[in-house]
């Protein structure tokens, strides 16, 4: 809050008389600057199989809570499930599972970032971004090096947890993402 001070004076009858008034006006608080970890580009489109779970390695920089988990859709049918994991670096692959979303109609053409519940609070460090869709005719985008990616056979609905086993490894990289707050 800020506050500032107005005086007065005036003489009535030969006597000082005061008149304070006071004007108060709310701060409003500091707004939180969103971040976002994981890949955000991609030039290839590909179809992703349905009933299989994809997840890529990326790092948290700084301490924060995850929020949403999206990928970028480019043509899309039906629903879409995002989830964090934590890191197995003796594995090379994703462990306990954070957080997930709920299933989500996709929209083609743009980032379907969804909501996790609930927010996973996360240290800096490497985690597993990761999706899997409930049909064979949704492509996403992602470029084909650079990336450290596992996919795990499982059908479609809640993620395993622990992440199930490795069916196939790959530098995939998808355009997958995590916005965050950053915790002080």
């Amino acid at each position: 809050m800020t506050a500032g001070l107005v005086a007065a004076t005036a003489f009535i009858g030969g006597y000082a008389a005061y008149r304070l008034a006071f004007h108060v006006e709310p701060i409003p608080p500091p707004q939180v600057q969103e971040g976002y970890f994981g890949y955000q580009d991609g030039s290839n489109i590909v179809c992703c199989q349905q009933n299989a779970v994809r997840a890529c390695r990326h790092v948290l920089t700084e301490d924060g809570t995850v929020t949403k988990v999206g990928i970028r859709c480019a043509v899309a049918d039906r629903t879409l499930r995002t989830a964090i994991y934590a890191d197995d670096p003796a594995k090379n692959r994703p462990g306990t599972l954070l957080s997930e979303s709920q299933p989500t109609p996709v929209v083609r053409g743009r980032w379907n970032d969804l909501s996790l519940e609930p927010s996973a609070h996360c240290k800096a460090g490497a985690y597993w971004l990761a999706f899997q869709l409930d049909n064979d005719f949704t492509a996403v985008y992602r470029d084909n090096v650079g990336g450290t990616h596992v996919l795990c056979d499982q059908l479609y609905g809640p993620f395993p947890d622990p992440f199930g086993p490795v069916s196939k490894r790959g530098t995939v990289n998808y355009a997958i993402r995590a916005a965050y707050i950053p915790e002080p």
